[in-house]
């Protein structure tokens, strides 16, 4: 008897680990052509919040000297404004389309890229290090060749050769390491996990609730 209620517990166990997987409510459902990934809304949204997330690694990277992760960050803030926008216009009688999960992730890779950028490009580190004002607050003199300003086009230009640099060296090795040798991508499995289960009716309200019980 002992056997058949041990046999009887296992079929609920997968059954409610099934459930409970949100990879199951996805199977099936093919991704949307990359006109419904790259939107106008998932650009001027990943504009305003990597400018949002450059800031905030700049700050921290200026006083205490180390930039955290950004991914789940990233991800949940993206969610909540692009779904409560979609809401908003739908309440409003604005036809839109629903907020999916390839938009979500979009933005997400776009505010990632910002902050990473703000910290690669030397914005927190040796451009403001070579300014007049931290050359006078060291003791310097603060002209001469402790000091070089850099002009904005300089700054512009190799913002753009670090970060397409870093594009053509990224994805070689993504290629080689994921597709070819087939090895585990942590992070983007996580974020992926992340992302799938904020396009959930439970997700969302989890990610909702996350996100304003620091207003109260």
């Amino acid at each position: 008897m002992a056997g058949d209620v041990a046999g009887a517990g296992e079929p609920s166990k997968d059954k409610e680990h099934e459930n409970a997987s949100v990879e199951i409510l996805f199977a099936g459902v093919p991704p949307p052509p990359w006109w419904r990934q790259v939107t106008v809304r998932s650009v001027v949204a990943s504009v305003f919040l990597g400018t949002m997330f450059s800031f905030m690694a700049m700050r921290m990277g200026m006083t205490i000297g180390l930039v955290p992760s950004f991914n789940m960050a990233a991800s949940m803030v993206s969610f909540f404004v692009l779904n409560s926008w979609t809401r908003l216009l739908g309440r409003c009688g604005v036809p839109t389309p629903a907020f999916n999960r390839q938009e979500n992730v979009v933005i997400q890779t776009c505010v990632i890229a910002c902050s990473t950028l703000a910290f690669y490009g030397g914005f927190m580190s040796f451009l403001p290090a070579m300014s007049e004002t931290v050359a006078k607050a060291a003791g310097g003199p603060g002209t001469g060749n402790s000091v070089r300003m850099l002009p904005m086009s300089k700054i512009i230009a190799f913002s753009f050769l670090t970060g397409f640099s870093s594009l053509f060296i990224t994805l070689p090795l993504t290629k080689v390491m994921i597709l070819d040798y087939k090895l585990l991508y942590p992070s983007g499995s996580a974020i992926a996990g992340l992302v799938n289960s904020f396009h959930t009716p439970k997700g969302a309200a989890t990610a909702t609730c996350y996100l304003l019980l620091p207003l109260f």
